[in-house]
C-alpha cells in the first residue's frame, strides 16, 4: 500500500542528491574533500579505466560526482547552512574563491557563491 498525503500525493521523499559533473577524480577530491571537507562515501566503476562515478557526503549533504558527463556545463544548487560565516572562514583558510565573499539579500538570506573546478556553482545560503 502506498502511503499518500492527499490524492496523488506520494510522501516518503526525503532526500535529494544532485549530481554533478566532474573531469576528474583527483581534482574533484582536491577540492570537495580537501577544501570543503567532504568525504568520500562511495567510488564506482565499470572497469578500472572507465570514468569514476562517486558520492561526497558533509553531514547529511550528500553529492554525486561524475565523469560519466565529461566537458559538460555544471550545474548549481543551492547548500543551505546553519553557520555560514563558519563555512566562509573554512573556504577562505583553504585557499577557495568565494567572489563577492558574503552577500546579504533584501529577502533576508545570507549568500556566498563558489565554483568548483568543473564550473557548477554551489551557492552557499543561511535563512
Amino acid at each position: 500500500m502506498t502511503a499518500l498525503a492527499r490524492p496523488g500525493v506520494l510522501v516518503g521523499m526525503n532526500k535529494v542528491v544532485p549530481v554533478l559533473p566532474i573531469d576528474d577524480e583527483a581534482s574533484a577530491r582536491a577540492f570537495y574533500e580537501a577544501k570543503l571537507g567532504f568525504e568520500v562515501d562511495f567510488t564506482r566503476r565499470f572497469e578500472p579505466h572507465f570514468p569514476v562515478y562517486m558520492g561526497v557526503k558533509h553531514g547529511d549533504l550528500y553529492l554525486h560526482l561524475s565523469e560519466h558527463a565529461k566537458g559538460q556545463a555544471g550545474a548549481e544548487i543551492y547548500v543551505f547552512v546553519d553557520d555560514i560565516a563558519a563555512w566562509h572562514a573554512r573556504l577562505t583558510e583553504h585557499g577557495v574563491d568565494v567572489g563577492d565573499g558574503l552577500i546579504r539579500q533584501s529577502w533576508g538570506n545570507t549568500d556566498m557563491v563558489v565554483k568548483d573546478p568543473f564550473g557548477s556553482l554551489l551557492r552557499f545560503s543561511q535563512t
